[in-house]
């Protein structure tokens, strides 16, 4: 992939600021995600704690399995988006009725122009055989500017008003700040999802690292999940998958710690 450099939770990299993040690859995260996405077992749905969620959720790879329109949120470099997409694309027959849609989106446009240029590396490397089933372009591949938050959305909803059944995100949260105008976008797109799509149960799946002891600046794992319930007055279902999925201190020494799964819905 095309990157300005590369990072993995060890803090501020020199020319690594908030608003260029994107632009730098995050190790960890996005190899989770798609290890859960992927994967062929379903490990156990969250810790048992929270009675009111029993049988909201499906595990991810079902959900991805099931999915046709798939956004990735705050994407950066597009990895996890292109990844997505040539899994979708091997399982997807060339001729199939309805095509797969893959949307890779960053509020930062130097970073979608990143994943545009990754994308087309993917698309015309020939001697890939992993992404020759992608190259027959039974899934549709783009990049997009999102912008977080609800004041943000109507052009967005305006060209893709039907959503999607997945979005995914990898190493999106940095600040407590982020967090309202994040989950205010997942309501949205869950939201109208559902409206659209009578055989959609939408789902959001985040991989996220807790950077929380590298600076009080970064949420925990608790402050997300408060503020997943608290979008749109309590409209959203969070949960964390059990199982390990990488990015341990023992792996990233001195790093963030290990790979969490958050998975959201809505609720019923």
């Amino acid at each position: 992939l095309l990157a300005c450099a590369s990072a993995d939770g060890e803090g501020d990299r020199p020319g690594c600021r908030q608003g260029n993040t994107g632009l730098f690859y995050w190790r960890g995260a996005s190899e989770g995600l798609l290890r859960v996405l992927f994967s062929t077992h379903e490990n156990d749905l969250g810790n048992g704690d929270d009675d009111d969620n029993d049988g909201a959720f499906v595990h991810p790879s079902v959900a991805l399995a099931k999915a046709t329109r798939v956004l990735e949120l705050g994407a950066g470099l597009g990895g996890a988006g292109i990844g997505v997409a040539v899994g979708m694309a091997g399982r997807q027959s060339p001729d199939a009725q309805i095509k797969g849609v893959v949307v890779i989106t960053d509020g930062n446009p130097d970073a979608v122009e990143a994943s545009r240029r990754n994308v087309d590396l993917v698309m015309n490397d020939e001697t890939n055989m992993a992404t020759k089933a992608l190259r027959t372009r039974c899934v549709d591949v783009s990049c997009e500017v999102l912008l977080w938050g609800q004041a943000n959305h109507d052009v967005f909803f305006e060209k893709h008003p039907d959503s999607f059944d997945v979005v995914v995100g990898c190493d999106l949260i940095y600040s407590h700040e982020q967090l309202p105008m994040l989950f205010a976008t997942i309501w949205q797109l869950l939201k109208t999802r559902r409206e659209r799509s009578t055989n959609s149960n939408p789902m959001a799946i985040i991989a996220f690292r807790d950077r929380s002891r590298l600076s009080p600046v970064h949420p925990n794992l608790d402050a997300v999940l408060t503020a997943a319930f608290m979008a749109r007055k309590g409209g959203l279902l969070a949960e964390v998958l059990g199982g390990d999925y990488g990015g341990s201190e023992a792996e990233y020494e001195g790093a963030a710690g290990r790979v969490q799964i958050i998975l959201i819905t809505l609720q019923q």
